[in-house]
């Protein structure tokens, strides 16, 4: 069922205790796992038509399918960690506008 298991992790309590499970899968299925230390901003294009300025459009008008998000944590600033496992993507999503 599962091949490959992306792990984002961000130095949090939270994010590393995920590993004694991830672990686990990954032997009852004989998946790979590869882990994804956060350390800093990385940029994201979130397209204009995306509510919340969430990303969205993973299935294009016509029924193509580009990407596949199979994964979110928080990392250790707030932003959202997306990983997405049809095109090999981690996406970030973080607020930049003014501090309320």
């Amino acid at each position: 069922m599962y091949e490959h298991i992306l792990i984002p992790l961000d130095g949090s309590e939270l994010a590393e205790g995920i590993l004694e499970y991830a672990l686990a899968l990954a032997d009852k299925f004989g998946a790979r796992i590869t882990l994804f230390r956060a350390t800093t901003s990385i940029p994201v294009i979130i397209p204009e038509s995306s509510a919340y300025g969430l990303p969205t459009g993973f299935v294009t008008p016509e029924g193509a399918v580009w990407g596949r998000p199979v994964g979110v944590t928080v990392a250790g600033d707030g932003a959202l960690l997306v990983t997405d496992d049809g095109s090999g993507t981690i996406w970030r999503v973080a607020y930049t506008g003014e501090k309320p």
